[in-house]
């Protein structure tokens, strides 16, 4: 059996993943904590309260993007649970989309 037939019937969290793309997703994690704080900063340097939605809204989004790229990075793996903070799929989906609403009304200029 080819080793592209051999990862496809393993189970998603028991394929391991390459270096290569362990080293993006190390990048990815390190870009995402740093919009984090940033977004952070943001709110309390500008003291709006626009602001504090965007960042309430991105702590999930950013907990769930940094969790998936760092075991990818840290551990070579695919996590069992790929939703967490989140219940399932669909959580996750409106999650977002609640999210990308809340920064169009933050972005906004009034």
């Amino acid at each position: 059996m080819s080793a592209a037939r051999e990862s496809k019937m393993q189970p998603l969290h028991e394929q391991r993943v390459r270096l290569p793309f362990r080293i993006l997703a190390g990048v990815l994690v390190v870009a995402a904590l740093l919009a984090l704080l940033a977004s952070v900063y943001a709110t309390f340097a500008h003291r709006s309260a626009r602001h504090v939605p965007m960042v309430v809204t991105t702590l999930p989004v950013c907990a769930l993007f940094c969790r998936l790229a760092g075991f990818a990075a840290f551990r070579g793996r695919v996590p069992r649970d790929l939703y967490w903070p989140f219940a399932d799929g669909r959580v996750a989906f409106a999650w977002i989309v609640l999210f990308a609403a809340i920064m169009q009304y933050a972005t906004h200029d009034a």
